[in-house]
């Protein structure tokens, strides 16, 4: 998007001397999952039932079984 003029928020990162996002996830939030690039995005939809999604159903201990579920367009 077009976010303007960003010139003085950078002079002021560099006299604060501000780490990037990246540094603060290696270094203070590691054990946070950063999804690399992915190849492909979107959607797997069932042909044989209308408005149905390949999906991700998380629980508790992490494990994120698939299953079949309506479609909500969040990639997930």
């Amino acid at each position: 998007g077009d976010f303007g003029d960003v010139s003085d928020r950078l002079k002021i990162r560099e006299s604060l001397k501000c780490k990037s996002f990246k540094w603060f996830l290696e270094n203070v939030y590691p054990e946070q999952f950063v999804p690399g690039e992915s190849l492909y995005f979107g959607e797997i939809r069932s042909r044989g039932k209308t408005n149905i999604c390949v999906d991700s159903q998380e629980i508790d201990d992490g494990d994120k079984p698939i299953i079949g579920y309506p479609c909500h367009g969040q990639a997930g």
